[in-house]
C-alpha cells in the first residue's frame, strides 16, 4: 500500500493523534503548499517524529507570536492536517520545510511530553452549501475581483493562481487557495479557516474584496489630489519667486516690505489691544499662505476691513446754539417745534459736554424733510454723516454682517456706514426703519435692538469682524412714515418727533426761498431770467401736486424751468426774460392733474362734508345717505374699512335711541332701508373720525332736513353721544380751507392742537370759523339747516345722565376761534 493511500485511510478516522507544530503570524489553509522555518526544540522533535513515520503532522497558529513555549491556551484549536513535502537544514539548528495542507481539523486533547507536543484531532468535514446557483455566481464574482486585486497589489497574477482562477470549479478549494493572498491580519484568516458554512466563507471574502477595491480608489484619488496640490504649490512658489525677482529688478517692494507696511498700518489705527492681537494673528497667518490662494484673499480682505475702520479718529463737536439755529433755519423753513426740540438736545450736550441721550426718530409723510433734517443736524454739530437705508431689508445679516465661513462674506450695513463716516462719532441715519420686513426665519428689526441701546452698543459685534466695536459715540437718527409699523421693543428705545405736512402757504414760501433759487441755478439761469408769480405757484400746489411734502412740487417746478429754459434758447426774438403767469401753466404743464373738491351749491338732504387724513395730507370725505323701502337694513358702500363700518353702526344705534329727540318716527326703522355711501369707491377708507359725519347724514336723511353745504366736521363718537378727539387735525383743516369751507366743527378736546399750528398754517385757516363742541347733539344741530322738532309723545329711549346732559348743553362762548 502506498503512503498516500495510507494517509487517506488515516484521515478517514474520527480522531487522529499527530505531532503538533505551532506557527507564528501565518495561517495555513488546505490545498496550499506553505514554506516556513522550524527552530524551536519541540517543533524540531515533532518534525523528526513525522518524518520517521508517515510524514503527517498537525499545524496550528499561535494566538500571540511573542510566546516561545506556547501552551494549550496559546494555540488556536482549529488547524490543518498536512504532510511535509520537503525539508532543508539551515544553520543554527533551523530547518526550512514545505508543508502541504490537506484537511482542516480541530484539537480535542493536548499531550505535552518532555520534548514533544502531541495532539488528538478530529477532521472537520468540508464546508458545503445548499444554494448551488448562488454559490456558483459568487464564485465567479470572487474570481473576477481577485484578478484586479492581484494586479493592484502584486502587479501580476501568479501562474498557479491564474490556473486556479481559470479552471478550478470547487468553491471551497477556491476559497482555501485565495485566502492566504488576502492582506488581512492573522485573526481574520483564522476566522475564514474556522468557517464551516461555505456561503458565509464566500460572502466574507467577496465583501472584503469589494471594500478593498473602494478603499483603493479613495486612496488613489487622494494621492492624485495631494500630488496635484504639491505640483500647484511648487508652481506657485516658483512663480512667486520669479515675481519677487522681477519686482526687485523694477525697483518694486519686496513682500517682506508689504507685510511691514501692513503691520505699520494696523498699529497706527489705534485699535484696542484685543483687536490688535487678532489682526497680528491674522497677519501672521497671511504670511504663511500662498499669495495666489483663495484663503489669502479672504484674510487680506478681512485685515483691510479692520484697517479702514475708524478706531480713534474723532471729530470736534460744535455745540454753538446760534450757529445750529442758523443752519437749521437755512436748510428748513418752518418746523419750529422740531427745531426747538433739536436745539434743546444740543443745549443739554453743551451743558454736560456729552452728546448722549435718547435716539431721535423723525416720523411723518414722505417729502416733509426727515432725511434732510438729519443732514442739517450733522452740519450743525460738525459731525460726519452716513446714511443707511433699511427699506426692504429682510435678512438680519445685512445689518450684522455674514460670517467669514461663507463665500463672499461682507460686513453689515452698520460697519460699512462707519467706514464711510471715517470717524468714531458720526451721525448715522437709519432711513425707513419702519420698512424692514420680518419673516419666520429672520427679524432685522430685532438685530437693531443692540445697535440702538446706549447700554449695549459699546461692545457691538459684527458677524464678519467677530471683534467688539464701540458705537457708543455714534448719534443715531431714525426716520419712518408710520411709527406704528416699528416693533414695540425697538420703538421703546426711540424719542418720536412727528413732522406734519406743509400748509399751502408754507409750500409757497419754501418754493420761493429754497426750491426755485436752487432749480434756477442748476438750470444755468440767472435769478432775473425767470419769475413765477405767487398765484402760479399756488395753482401748481393745488392742481398739479397732491402730497404732504414737497417732492412732487419740486419735480413740477423743475419741469417748468426746463420748459422755460428751452423757450429761452429757441426764442428767435432774443427774449432773455420770462415771466410765468397763472394762464401760462396750461402751455408748459398741460392740464391739471388733480381737481379740488367743490362743495355743493345747495344745501342737500343726506350729504355731509367729512374730513379725512391720508399720507398725502388732508382730504374731504363726502358721506351720502338715502332711504329706500325695505325692512330696516343698513347698507354700507364705498370701500369702507372695519373701523368705519363700526362707526356707522354706532351712529345708527345712537340715532335710533334718540329718535324722538330728533323728531323721527320709530316706524321708519322697520319700513325703510338706509344706505350710506362714500364716493370714490375705489379708494379704501377707514378710521373712526367719520363718526360725526355718519350720524349727521343719518339724522338728515331720516328727518328730510338739509345739511349746510359750507360746513365740514370731524370727530369720533361713542354710543352715549360723546365726541372723542382725532388725529391729523392740521391736515384736515387745510383740506377744508382748500375746498372753501366756511365752518368746521371739531371735538372740544382738539382745541389744544390749534395752539401747535405754525403761523403760516394759521394764515391759511384765517377764513374758516372753527367751532369746538363735546356732544354729538351739538354737532347735528349745528350742521342741519333747521333744528329738528322733538316728538313730545316719544321721548328718547336712552336716559341721559346728569353729566351727559351738562356736557351736551355746554357750548363755547365764541363760535369762531381766533387763528391770526
Amino acid at each position: 500500500m502506498t503512503k498516500n493511500k495510507q494517509n487517506l485511510k488515516i484521515l478517514a478516522k474520527k480522531t487522529i493523534t499527530l505531532p503538533l507544530i505551532p506557527v507564528r503570524e501565518i495561517v495555513i489553509f488546505p490545498s496550499n503548499n506553505m514554506p516556513f522555518i522550524i527552530g524551536r526544540k519541540r517543533s524540531l522533535n515533532a518534525l523528526a517524529k513525522s518524518l520517521a513515520s508517515d510524514k503527517l503532522i498537525f499545524v496550528s497558529t499561535q494566538k500571540h507570536a511573542n510566546v516561545d513555549d506556547p501552551g494549550n491556551k496559546d494555540i488556536y484549536n482549529v488547524g490543518v492536517i498536512g504532510r511535509i513535502v520537503s525539508e532543508m537544514d539551515m544553520r543554527s539548528q533551523m530547518v526550512k520545510v514545505i508543508f502541504e495542507g490537506i484537511k482542516v481539523a480541530k484539537i480535542i486533547t493536548f499531550d505535552f511530553a518532555k520534548d514533544l507536543t502531541m495532539v488528538t484531532v478530529t477532521p472537520i468535514k468540508k464546508p458545503v452549501a445548499r444554494d448551488k446557483a448562488y454559490i456558483d455566481n459568487i464564485s465567479l464574482l470572487i474570481k473576477s475581483q481577485f484578478k484586479d486585486y492581484f494586479k493592484r497589489h502584486y502587479n501580476h497574477v501568479p501562474d498557479d493562481l491564474d490556473l486556479i482562477l481559470s479552471l478550478e470549479k470547487d468553491p471551497t478549494t477556491i476559497c482555501y487557495r485565495l485566502a492566504p493572498a488576502l492582506l488581512v491580519d492573522t485573526k481574520e484568516k483564522q476566522l475564514i479557516l474556522e468557517m464551516n458554512n461555505l456561503k458565509n466563507m464566500l460572502d466574507y471574502i467577496y465583501q472584503y474584496l469589494i471594500k478593498e477595491a473602494e478603499t483603493y480608489k479613495i486612496e488613489k484619488s487622494t494621492k492624485e489630489k495631494i500630488k496635484n496640490q504639491i505640483k500647484r504649490n511648487q508652481r506657485e512658489y516658483y512663480l512667486n519667486e520669479q515675481m519677487r525677482a522681477i519686482q526687485k529688478e523694477l525697483g518694486g517692494k519686496d513682500q517682506k516690505d508689504e507685510w511691514q507696511i501692513f503691520e505699520t498700518k494696523i498699529r497706527a489705527t489705534g485699535m484696542p489691544k484685543a483687536v490688535l492681537d487678532v489682526c497680528l494673528k491674522e497677519l501672521k497667518k497671511l504670511k504663511q499662505i500662498p499669495a495666489l490662494s483663495s484663503e489669502a484673499n479672504i484674510v487680506r480682505s478681512y485685515l483691510e476691513c479692520l484697517i479702514n475702520l475708524p478706531w480713534s479718529h474723532k471729530t470736534k463737536d460744535n455745540f454753538n446754539l446760534k450757529d445750529s439755529q442758523k443752519i437749521l433755519d437755512e436748510d428748513h423753513y418752518s418746523l419750529t417745534e422740531v427745531k426747538e426740540r433739536i436745539l434743546d438736545f444740543i443745549a443739554l450736550a453743551l451743558r454736560t459736554n456729552k452728546l448722549k441721550g435718547p435716539i431721535l426718530c423723525f416720523t411723518g409723510p414722505p417729502g416733509v424733510g426727515k432725511t434732510s433734517l438729519a443732514k442739517s443736524i450733522s452740519r450743525a454739530l460738525g459731525r460726519n454723516f452716513a446714511r443707511m437705508s433699511l427699506g426692504g431689508v429682510k435678512d438680519e445679516a445685512e445689518i450684522l454682517g455674514h460670517r467669514r465661513t461663507y463665500i463672499g462674506a461682507l460686513p453689515g450695513k452698520i460697519i460699512n456706514a462707519m467706514k464711510k463716516a471715517k470717524s468714531i462719532n458720526p451721525i448715522i441715519l437709519l432711513d425707513e426703519i419702519d420698512k424692514t420686513s420680518s419673516t419666520h426665519i429672520s427679524n432685522p428689526a430685532a438685530s437693531l435692538l443692540e445697535v440702538l441701546d446706549p447700554e449695549q452698543n459699546s461692545s457691538f459685534v459684527d458677524h464678519y469682524l467677530e471683534v467688539e466695536y464701540d458705537l457708543s459715540n455714534v448719534m443715531f437718527i431714525c426716520t419712518s412714515n408710520n411709527v406704528q409699523d416699528i416693533p414695540y421693543a425697538l420703538r421703546d428705545r426711540l424719542e418720536i418727533i412727528s413732522l406734519t405736512g406743509y400748509s399751502e402757504t408754507e409750500k409757497l414760501k419754501i418754493s420761493k426761498k429754497h426750491l426755485l433759487p436752487k432749480l434756477i441755478n442748476e438750470a444755468g439761469l440767472k435769478k432775473n431770467q425767470i419769475t413765477i408769480s405767487p398765484l402760479s405757484i399756488r395753482k401748481i400746489i393745488r392742481n398739479y401736486t397732491k402730497e404732504a411734502g414737497i417732492r412732487d412740487l419740486k419735480r413740477t417746478l423743475a419741469k417748468l424751468i426746463r420748459k422755460v429754459n428751452r423757450q429761452l434758447l429757441t426764442n428767435e426774438e432774443g427774449e432773455k426774460k420770462v415771466s410765468i403767469k397763472e394762464k401760462d401753466l396750461i402751455i408748459h404743464l398741460k392740464g391739471a392733474k388733480f381737481r379740488q373738491h367743490k362743495i355743493e351749491k345747495l344745501h342737500r338732504v343726506g350729504i355731509v362734508n367729512g374730513l379725512a387724513w391720508t399720507t398725502l395730507g388732508g382730504e374731504m370725505l363726502i358721506i351720502e345717505a338715502l332711504t329706500t323701502p325695505g325692512t330696516g337694513k343698513l347698507m354700507l358702500t364705498g370701500s369702507l374699512g372695519d373701523v368705519m363700518i363700526e362707526s356707522a353702526k354706532a351712529a345708527l344705534s345712537f340715532v335710533r335711541a334718540h329718535s324722538g329727540r330728533f323728531g323721527i318716527d320709530d316706524k321708519i326703522f322697520t319700513t325703510k332701508n338706509i344706505h350710506l355711501h362714500a364716493p370714490e369707491g375705489a379708494v379704501p377708507k377707514d378710521g373712526p373720525s367719520a363718526g360725526v359725519a355718519l350720524a349727521t347724514a343719518l339724522v338728515s336723511v331720516l328727518t328730510k332736513i338739509p345739511i349746510k353745504n359750507d360746513l365740514a366736521m370731524t370727530g369720533e363718537i361713542t354710543l352715549r353721544g360723546r365726541i372723542l378727539p382725532i388725529g391729523g387735525l392740521k391736515e384736515k383743516l387745510l383740506a377744508a380751507s382748500r375746498a372753501n369751507i366756511k365752518k368746521v366743527i371739531i371735538c372740544k378736546d382738539n382745541l389744544i392742537d390749534l395752539d401747535d399750528l405754525e403761523k403760516d398754517a394759521k394764515e391759511d385757516l384765517k377764513d374758516i370759523e372753527i367751532r369746538a363742541v363735546s356732544s354729538l347733539f351739538d354737532f347735528i344741530y349745528e350742521a342741519l339747516l333747521v333744528a329738528p322738532q322733538p316728538i313730545s309723545s316719544s321721548p328718547s329711549k336712552v336716559s341721559v345722565s346728569p353729566m351727559d346732559k351738562e356736557d351736551s348743553e355746554q357750548t363755547i362762548g365764541k363760535s369762531d376761534i381766533e387763528t391770526n
